[in-house]
């Protein structure tokens, strides 16, 4: 009898990882949990089987974005297998390079780092740098370093693992899809549109073919792509493409998931570049209140947010709540990220942005100052150059000043 139940744990768990790699996520929460719950009533909570269905519940639930809940999990199961004597067993990297994801999750990405550095020097010590262990470890380790705004370090990561897994797996495996989305996704950063753009659309084609045109994991690259359209200034089209994006998220994902809230935010800073400022107001206001509830004001979706939702005041010429935006999310980014985080050097820019819009100088020209000795990336420098709403500020000294050191460091940009 006992043999008979066990056996219809072990069947839940498959289901549930069938759904898993549908992307029917509750589907396959609802099958763990009762895997689970039976493992744990007949095995025990020490048991490697019970373990490993904590491992699935936490897994899931990290992709439905319960993070809380997810890192109670992680750091449970992670306990259980480090008390049981197995601290550097293969199950407890994985176990760790979990948590490691939902702490970048969440927003904790020095806690994320610090967590996958461990896993990547236990893995690598223990079953060489070619393992599948080492290469997922190094993966959300360099994930971790480009939240954190080191590009260059987490790009040779990631091309080191994208072509560790097309060795491996092959082009159209989904662990080379992930690897060459996030090789994508920092090239965008880097401001490699060009490069960034050829990933992202080879690749789309690839999964739209392999999982499908409504999987999650597509969807995702439906909405890097239409980052780099929008980086590119190519608006109409980043437009089409994240509408799209968005209304399939929330019928597959839901409206309050992270990803679902994050093309929100998207969405409205493209429908505000083309002066669509009420539109944009109208869907990040709600997504802004959801986030603020789900994820917290320090997370850096949050204050995205903020900061489309302030931007489009500044076009509805709403100055007061705009401004108590913007010094929120450009003050919540100098204490979380630090100073020498793009992020800080942005919200910076757009607080002087408010501000010139509002007519207060001095207040404009010591944000923007600030915004460059933060390290305004080259972008953000020619919009200092370009930006019509600091045409008020043209013939002020300290806004000339400010001009000329832009156009040395486009300048030296460029060369």
């Amino acid at each position: 009898m006992v043999l008979a139940v066990e056996e219809q744990a072990r069947l839940m768990e498959v289901m549930g990882d069938v759904y898993h790699n549908l992307g029917l996520y509750p589907q396959a929460e609802s099958l763990i949990r009762n895997a689970l719950a039976i493992r744990t009533r007949l095995l025990g909570k020490d048991n490697q089987a019970t373990l490993k269905s904590m491992d699935s519940l936490g897994l899931t639930l990290e992709l439905e974005s319960h993070y809380t809940e997810a890192e109670k999990v992680d750091r449970q199961t992670l306990a259980l297998r480090e008390r049981s004597g197995c601290a550097e067993d293969r199950s407890t990297v994985e176990t760790m390079t979990n948590l490691g994801v939902v702490l970048n999750g969440e927003g904790r990405y020095q806690d994320a780092e610090q967590v996958n550095r461990k896993a990547v020097e236990i893995a690598q010590r223990k079953f060489g740098p070619k393992d599948k262990v080492t290469v997922d470890a190094t993966g959300d380790l360099a994930i971790d370093l480009a939240y954190e705004g080191k590009f260059p370090e987490a790009e040779v990561q990631f091309r080191e693992v994208l072509q560790m897994d097309r060795d491996s797996y092959g082009t159209d495996d989904l662990r080379t899809f992930g690897a060459e989305g996030n090789l994508g996704a920092v090239l965008l950063q880097e401001e490699n549109y060009s490069g960034s753009e050829k990933i992202f659309r080879d690749l789309l084609e690839r999964m739209r073919r392999v999982l499908g045109p409504d999987h999650p994991r597509t969807l995702l690259i439906m909405g890097n792509l239409a980052l780099v359209l929008k980086a590119e200034r190519h608006y109409a089209e980043s437009e089409r493409v994240f509408r799209e994006v968005y209304e399939l998220k929330q019928k597959k994902l839901g409206p309050e998931h992270r990803s679902t809230l994050v093309t929100a935010g998207n969405l409205a800073e493209v429908l505000r570049k083309q002066d669509k400022n009420a539109e944009a107001e109208a869907l990040i206001r709600p997504a802004l209140a959801i986030e603020r509830r789900t994820l917290g004001n320090d997370h850096s979706d949050t204050v995205n947010s903020m900061e489309v939702l302030g931007l489009a005041l500044v076009g509805e010429r709403q100055y007061g709540e705009a401004e108590k935006l913007l010094r929120e999310a450009y003050e919540t980014s100098l204490r979380v990220m630090g100073r020498d985080h793009v992020g800080t050097a942005e919200a910076g820019y757009d607080l002087g942005t408010a501000y010139a819009a509002e007519g207060k100088k001095a207040e404009a020209i010591a944000a923007l100052t600030s915004a460059v000795d933060h390290g305004l990336q080259p972008t953000a420098d020619l919009e200092i150059l370009t930006d019509p709403t600091l045409k008020s500020l043209k013939g002020d000294p300290g806004f000339e000043s400010l001009m000329a050191d832009a156009r040395q460091h486009a300048g030296s940009a460029h060369n």
